[in-house]
């Protein structure tokens, strides 16, 4: 169980000199293990507490994170934060955190208790052997699963706790260095969590991708894999923040009731989903979460906010408060008329079918402009079938656009976390139309 006394001893000591505070304890237990070239080259475990804190006086506001629970060490904190305050200028955007208390629903398969126990070595080599099977020459990849507990305190009288657990498979498999697959498996629970699946697939891929041919410069209906849009569909689910709309940081800003996609798709995000990798009972305010529908048919309906964005914006928060701004918690990405993947795959005639893509930087924030370039596997299909790969190719477009041209999803929907990918998505196969090809050659 999770120590209370230490945070709520800071936070009835920064309540005596602050309007608002916000404390955030976590402890988090982790078990990781990496493997190279068909062998475990690191296992390690780690055990992290901290506690977060967000206070606001006179409209200025100050974050700052603890790692040593010592009194001394506290009382240092917390005069290097009104110290900090004396220095700030107010921000007069800021109107306050939610007052509580609330009551909660519970969040279905967000906690699994076998998780950070669980003995994966077997699973773990089994699944490189599958690879090698199958035809892979070597494979690496990462499995960490761990474990947190935390705490939510605020002087509007929320006290809230909340428990998760998680599992994260992530492999590379490589018939040499211009052919690879990659495939990640994410998940609360240990039900439907398959560590040779995954291997089988990344090497089935890596194998099939053998002996491209240098991509070349246009404009090509593309299927992106799940792994492969969760990327891209992460900087949407930014630019639907209230705080990058108000910094004109996002692609969305004045489109509220607009158009901005095929009226074929659904956004949604879904604090509550089940074995969600972000699910959560509470946002950072403590307010219960809830299923936002941010696009409806290609229609922009809300965008994500706090308590005092939303106070700004006249409207209600949608419970995404994250300490300093609204964040999404899961997002889904969904069409009202998806086909199966076999389908999906005969509406192209000369196309693309991306597996993985990696750097995806923005030019320009505001306009939607970014660049990203395509990873492992690069498919091309011909009259609905795979004919060939290739390599050396950069996608540049606009963000609108690729809103605006996804036409079609499949209906095999999976959960995605990664490094490129850090808020968790849930999407299928999407097509998109005429997206914009660039070469090293360009």
């Amino acid at each position: 169980m999770i120590d209370t006394k230490i945070p709520k001893n800071i936070l009835n000591k920064l309540k005596k000199v602050v309007d608002d505070t916000v404390i955030i304890s976590r402890t988090t237990d982790t078990n990781q293990v990496k493997f190279s070239n068909n062998k475990v080259s690191i296992t390690q475990n780690w055990v992290n507490n901290s506690i977060s804190i967000f206070v606001a006086k006179d409209k200025k506001i100050v974050t700052t994170t603890i790692q040593d629970f010592r009194n001394a060490s506290i009382e240092k904190s917390i005069g290097l934060i009104k110290k900090n305050l004396s220095l700030m200028g107010p921000n007069d955007e800021y109107l306050g955190i939610a007052e509580g208390p609330f009551k909660y629903k519970k969040v279905e398969d967000l906690y699994d208790k076998e998780v950070v126990n669980y003995d994966f070595s077997d699973k773990l080599e089994a699944g490189i052997n599958k690879s090698l099977e199958v035809g892979a020459k070597r494979t690496s990849g990462l499995l960490e699963a761990s474990e947190a507990e935390y705490l939510l305190l605020t002087s509007n009288n929320v006290e809230a706790i909340d428990k998760s657990s998680l599992i994260h498979f992530s492999v590379r498999s490589f018939f040499d260095n211009d052919a690879s697959g990659h495939i990640t498996n994410s998940s609360r629970i240990l039900k439907n969590f398959h560590i040779e699946k995954s291997c089988k697939e990344a090497s089935e891929i890596a194998v099939q991708s053998k002996n491209p041919q240098t991509g070349k410069k246009g404009a090509f209906d593309i299927i992106f894999s799940p792994l492969a849009f969760a990327p891209l569909l992460d900087r949407i689910g930014d630019a639907t923040s209230s705080f990058n709309v108000d910094a004109r940081l996002s692609f969305l800003a004045d489109k509220l009731n607009h158009n901005v996609a095929d009226e074929n798709i659904v956004l949604r995000d879904d604090g509550t989903l089940k074995n969600g990798i972000g699910s959560t009972k509470f946002d950072s305010e403590g307010v219960p979460t809830q299923d936002n529908i941010i696009i409806n048919k290609g229609i922009l309906k809300t965008y994500l906010h706090n308590s005092s964005t939303a106070k700004k914006f006249n409207v209600e928060t949608t419970a995404n408060a994250g300490l300093i701004a609204p964040q999404p918690w899961n997002l889904v990405l969904e069409s009202i008329y998806p086909l199966s993947k076999e389908k999906l795959f005969k509406e192209i005639k000369n196309g693309l079918y991306v597996t993985n893509i990696w750097y995806t930087r923005f030019q320009n924030q505001e306009t939607g402009e970014f660049s990203t370039i395509p990873r492992d596997a690069i498919f091309v299909i011909k009259n609905g079938e795979i004919n060939g790969c290739v390599k050396g190719i950069r996608i540049s477009e606009l963000m609108p656009r690729i809103l605006q041209n996804i036409a079609l999803t499949a209906n095999d929907s999976k959960q995605i976390k990664s490094w490129e990918a850090e808020i968790p998505c849930v999407l299928p196969h999407i097509l998109v139309r005429n997206v914009n090809i660039t070469t090293s050659t360009n």
